[in-house]
């Protein structure tokens, strides 16, 4: 369950902003089906549909795991 405060990782693409963009949740709307996230990269806030979106664990990505976030786009790279 993604929940306020989360980092997600964009699944699909929305509204410009690419796959595996990362963002933070700023608001769940379960019964639409719908989170308020903030795009790191691209510096925008969408309502995205909760399907389109993943948890990230920040803390399990950088040198010593399989990916990494970019420091200047913010997308999700593999190592």
């Amino acid at each position: 369950m993604i929940k306020i405060e989360d980092f997600v990782v964009l699944k699909s693409a929305t509204n410009d902003v690419a796959v595996n963009s990362v963002g933070i949740v700023r608001e769940v709307n379960e019964t639409n089906g719908f989170a308020f996230v903030f795009f790191i990269g691209k510096r925008v806030e969408l309502n995205v549909q909760l399907e389109n979106i993943a948890f990230l664990d920040i803390k399990k990505t950088g040198k010593s795991f399989e990916y990494k976030v970019c420091n200047v786009c913010h997308i999700i790279k593999k190592i």
